[in-house]
């Protein structure tokens, strides 16, 4: 939602469950006497709220979030936030799940290998693990089913590839904005397109083939 977080009225808040959260600027600025981010577990409802009143004189205050395995106080914020019918929700969804797939294990790589991806370092490729592979899809699948039932009052769905352009205006327009003549999205990418290309080479025919299978060969790459 980088997007939508630059435009000058909104706040929108990274997931506030990270285990990491209070190394971000923006909740380690946090007043702890008004949002409690110690307490995220102890009190995960009560930090919500906090974190939800915390608006910075902005028109439309957000945040990012969904399911942390094993995280039952974040589960319990989103069913929380689900049910009430004065959030406005968007239910963004990478359709490209190979994609996701790989970001999240970068991701996972980056945090128990930080010396690999210093600045001026080519990014390491990535092992492909079928079975790492299906169980993150199953599980992806299933958050977007409850999502939809969990959801309640005005909701809008977009394709994570789709928050440009008229996705950003219908985004913005279902929140009670207007998008200024200056506003610009955030164009840098954090990863290329080939998402082939992010698995190591001695995978990419055991990876074609899974794709295959499951129907779907068109995500060896992803739009710009």
């Amino acid at each position: 939602m980088r997007a939508i977080d630059t435009h000058p009225d909104v706040l929108c808040y990274a997931h506030p469950f990270f285990p990491d959260i209070l190394k971000t600027p923006r909740f380690s600025k946090l007043d702890p006497n008004k949002v409690d981010v110690a307490s995220r577990y102890d009190r995960p409802l009560e930090y919500i709220t906090d974190l939800m009143s915390h608006r910075r004189n902005k028109l439309a205050v957000g945040l990012k979030i969904w399911p942390i395995e094993g995280d039952t106080a974040c589960m319990d914020a989103i069913k929380m936030l689900g049910a009430d019918e004065t959030i406005k929700k968007i239910r963004l969804f990478r359709e490209n799940e190979l994609a996701a797939f790989s970001s999240w294990q970068l991701v996972r790589e980056k945090n128990a290998q930080p010396h690999l991806f210093k600045p001026g370092l080519k990014k390491p490729k990535i092992t492909f693990r079928k079975k790492l592979f299906v169980t993150f899809l199953e599980r992806r699948r299933a958050w977007r089913d409850a999502s939809q039932n969990l959801a309640k009052g005005d909701v809008l769905t977009l394709p994570y590839e789709g928050l440009t352009g008229e996705g950003l205006q219908r985004a913005a327009a279902f929140l009670n904005l207007t998008l200024p003549h200056s506003f610009k999205t955030p164009s840098e990418k954090r990863n290329s397109n080939d998402i082939l290309g992010r698995f190591e080479k001695s995978e990419h025919r055991r990876l074609l083939r899974t794709l295959d299978q499951i129907g779907h060969p068109e995500w060896v790459s992803e739009g710009a």
